[in-house]
């Protein structure tokens, strides 16, 4: 590598003769040399106002139960001023023991209630599609049994008819819209964070799937115009150490994907799958977080429950047939590693239960998902997702070989060494 670019890929032998004195050589004893990770849908910004100082922890494995869960929100209740919010993101019912023992078990806002009665708490799932709230919350925020919640939004309510605390899709903006708002140079300091939080997993580049007016509201103003302000700042003055695509969101509907996407395939009609995958250079995004099962209210609105969608399956499977191309996301916090074996396995983190066994895809497959396909929706597969000369050097060193590797033992594998622009960023 010279400058920011790969200059020749060959033999020890070809390379060495290029090597002059001042060249570092990287002995890598048969360990995984890929490009750099490209993630193709990846909240940075969002994710890492999740974070702290931001947001405490409450995920697996930080917690390990609801009653772990509401130990940490009674200790920042501790640390923080009467009336200050208590934010928190992670957590996933999969994981909680209360939950896992009776499967009648959710958390409830009553939970938290019990250590922080004054203080209002919002705490984000694992997947950010569901919001767990304490009663502060809702009284402050205006909402109760009588409320409506916006379209696409569910508030669980309980037999007694009152809320319980979750708030699902769209109807976590009714509490998060009263969240407090980071200014810009916080959120700079969070892309920062993350960005050398992505360069341990690998990851060199991503596309933010949407920031403008239209997410004004989300958590933190996540997807707001502020990150986008936040990342240009870091770009003209040279400290965005990362390749990032955005997507606009505008006010109303969602951002358009930069090539057209299969992002929820399961909403197609069964009859009209093999004429939308037939479409020049559509996609298929898969992402590790809901490869299994979606979680949709039981038509009461008081739970959730794991629904099968073989449609979805069909779909992936008819479109690949098709050369529908496949794209790895992370979404924010997903390792490269798991990610890869996700699409191999389509098996449960949690609980080990296959998922589309059909829909598995060999190592190859899985490797261009978060490489060269990634770099083709940023209509930049000439330039970057492949080890080649006259590419940009980056690259992610795997700490094992992945050949005839078990998948489940590729779920473990740790990054080793991230060179960015030929910089290393990464070093284990």
């Amino acid at each position: 590598m010279r400058g920011r670019s790969i200059v020749a890929v060959g033999s020890d032998a070809e390379m060495r003769a290029l090597a002059g004195p001042g060249t570092r050589v990287v002995g890598l004893g048969g360990q995984t040399v890929l490009p750099g990770i490209n993630d193709s849908h990846l909240h940075g910004a969002a994710y890492g106002m999740t974070k702290p100082p931001f947001a405490i922890a409450v995920g697996h494995p930080a917690v390990g139960s609801i009653a772990d869960i509401t130990a940490a929100v009674g200790r920042a209740v501790q640390a923080a001023r009467p009336g200050e919010w208590i934010i928190g993101l992670g957590w996933d019912p999969g994981y909680l023991a209360e939950c896992l023992a009776d499967p009648r078990r959710f958390p409830h806002r009553r939970d938290l209630d019990t250590v922080a009665p004054d203080n209002p708490v919002c705490l984000t799932d694992f997947s950010s599609h569901m919001a767990w709230v304490n009663s502060a919350a809702l009284r402050r925020c205006g909402v109760g049994a009588s409320s409506v919640p916006p379209g696409g939004g569910v508030i669980d309510l309980g037999p007694d008819g009152e809320s319980t605390g979750i708030l699902r899709e769209a109807a976590q903006g009714l509490v998060q819209a009263a969240l407090p708002s980071p200014t810009v140079e916080q959120r700079r300091h969070a892309i920062q964070n993350v960005i050398a939080e992505l360069h341990s997993r690998g990851i060199t580049g991503y596309t933010e799937p949407g920031l403008g007016p239209g997410g004004a509201t989300t958590l933190f103003g996540g997807l707001s115009t502020d990150n986008w302000t936040a990342y240009a700042d870091l770009a003209a003055t040279g400290e965005l150490r990362a390749r990032i695509s955005v997507l606009l969101l505008r006010q109303r509907g969602r951002a358009p994907a930069r090539r057209p996407a299969l992002r929820h395939p399961r909403r197609l009609h069964r009859r009209r799958q093999p004429r939308q995958a037939r479409r020049a250079r559509l996609r298929a995004q898969h992402e590790p977080r809901h490869q299994v099962d979606d979680l949709r209210p039981d038509g009461r609105g008081r739970r959730a429950r794991a629904v099968r969608r073989p449609v979805a399956r069909t779909v992936r499977r008819r479109g690949r047939d098709r050369g529908l191309r496949q794209f790895g996301r992370t979404d924010h916090r997903a390792r490269l590693a798991a990610g890869v074996a996700a699409m191999m396995l389509r098996e449960s983190k949690a609980s080990g239960r296959p998922s589309g066994p059909d829909q598995c895809v060999g190592l190859a497959e899985a490797l261009r998902a978060y490489t060269v396909n990634a770099a083709r929706q940023d209509f930049a597969e000439e330039w970057k997702g492949t080890v080649e000369a006259g590419k940009v050097a980056d690259l992610c060193v795997l700490d094992r070989p992945l050949l005839d590797l078990d998948p489940h033992a590729i779920a473990d594998a740790e990054v080793d060494l991230t060179v960015f622009d030929r910089c290393i960023v990464h070093e284990r």
